[in-house]
């Protein structure tokens, strides 16, 4: 064979790799698919698979010498960055000029040129980052807080004659002071008006009442809540829309609260999880201490990340990335928007080769026995089953583990969570991190 690849670099992260093709790498191949087209071509005054093979060159020729030559370069490409073990960004990107003039009808030797960023070496240096580490208390008030939540969550929905503190009122919504106002209708707890003055007056609001309200301030300028659960709309609709909307009062429903039995500690816990409500509070209470306790490593982990991608100086090969960014057609952007907003583009790229650099630096690796553990996990969780719940067998169960070993989505999502796990020990080993104690409804607000 007559391939030659080689590369050339532009600069230390930006080369081009060139992949050289003789005539006799590529026809051969491009004479035998013909035969076999051959073998099927129709036309009329020849039987069946007895048309000349000029003729069949002439019909396919170009098409097939188009698809074996890319058959070709891909395969010398894919070869050559395997045996030289180059640690690439992106995907190689062909440079269209290096084929003009290619007669595809007279096909000879051929020169094509692949643009590629290569990855940067990183040297982790855990002693440029701090971060803060929240430790969350869950006092017996916050717990019984959240039981009772979860009883009016659980609860049975009724029709109510007045509005009260922990009902709801079914709402139409109507946009002030427009020819074509926004309008809709949704059911809204009087516990997500977060306005306090507007919640005084819906309390005290009668059915087909009104009250002019902002609806920013009534919850608390919760941009995609207002846009997704509340009017329904587009963000250009949000954009151009009035603040001020009147409110009517359909009706008005209250929820009679759950009681504290065992089918409650089935919904919450589990079947047979606990006997008793004393039993119960303390499943409960370990199961929010592990809750918070992962917000908190969660919290921790991703200031950790920020704090390194803003300490440590990743250098990229920006002249490759930029083009390449450019040239997803799911990107309508332009040169300029790539140029303006480069550094929020390239923040997810710096991330995940410092993440990587850490798990290679701890000698980490993802297995794929591990992943098979998180999705049996997962599985478990999201079917409310007990940690020792035996699968096997369990037919709905394998169904749905071998849909979701098959979602490469579901993959990537299972590989992130798993190497979460390994860097948040590693973070908890190796960077310097603040101990902050802080209540539960207090740390559901940061940020």
């Amino acid at each position: 064979m007559g391939m030659n690849v080689t590369i050339e670099n532009t600069d230390a992260l930006n080369a081009v790799i060139k992949v050289s093709l003789k005539s006799e790498d590529y026809l051969p191949k491009v004479d035998e698919k013909l035969k076999e087209h051959g073998k099927h071509v129709s036309m009329k005054g020849f039987r069946k698979g007895k048309v000349p093979f000029g003729m069949v060159k002439k019909m396919y020729g170009k098409q097939v010498t188009f698809e074996e030559i890319n058959h070709a370069l891909a395969h010398a490409l894919e070869d050559y960055i395997k045996a030289e073990k180059l640690d690439i960004l992106g995907e190689p990107m062909v440079d269209q000029t290096s084929m003009d003039g290619f007669d595809f009808n007279n096909p000879g030797d051929l020169t094509v040129n692949y643009e590629v960023g290569l990855s940067p070496e990183i040297k982790v240096d855990y002693k440029k980052v701090k971060a803060t580490k929240y430790d969350v208390e869950l006092t017996d008030e916050a717990i019984d807080t959240m039981i009772e939540d979860m009883l009016v969550k659980y609860g049975k929905v009724v029709d109510a004659e007045a509005v009260s503190e922990d009902g709801a009122v079914e709402f139409t919504f109507t946009e002030i002071d427009k020819e074509e106002p926004i309008t809709s209708t949704r059911l809204v707890l009087v516990k997500d008006i977060k306005h306090e003055p507007l919640k005084k007056k819906v309390l005290k609001l009668k059915v087909e009442g009104t009250v002019d309200a902002d609806i920013h301030k009534m919850f608390d300028n919760d941009k995609n809540f207002i846009m997704q659960h509340i009017l329904g709309i587009t963000p250009e609709q949000f954009e151009g829309m009035n603040k001020k909307f009147t409110l009517t009062a359909n009706k008005f429903q209250d929820v009679e609260k759950a009681e504290l039995n065992e089918e409650f500690f089935n919904m919450i816990l589990g079947p047979g999880a606990a006997k008793d409500e004393k039993d119960f509070k303390k499943q409960y209470v370990a199961k929010m201490t592990e809750n918070y306790t992962k917000m908190a490593d969660d919290k921790m982990y991703t200031a950790v990340v920020d704090a390194m991608i803003e300490k440590m100086d990743v250098e990229l090969p920006d002249t490759f990335l930029k083009k390449w960014i450019a040239s997803n057609p799911n990107n309508e952007i332009t040169e300029q928007d790539i140029n303006e907003n480069y550094d929020q583009y390239t923040k997810g790229i710096k991330s995940q080769l410092i993440l990587d650099a850490i798990l290679k630096d701890n000698e980490l690796k993802i297995e794929g026995q591990e992943i098979e553990e998180y999705l049996e996990k997962y599985l478990k969780q999201s079917f409310g089953l007990p940690e020792d719940y035996d699968m096997k067998g369990d037919e709905q169960i394998e169904m749905q583990k071998n849909q979701l070993m098959g979602n490469r989505d579901f993959i990537n999502f299972a590989v992130e969570q798993v190497r979460r796990e390994k860097l948040t020990v590693v973070f908890n080993d190796k960077i310097k991190l603040t101990s902050k104690k802080i209540d539960a409804e207090a740390f559901m607000k940061l940020d």
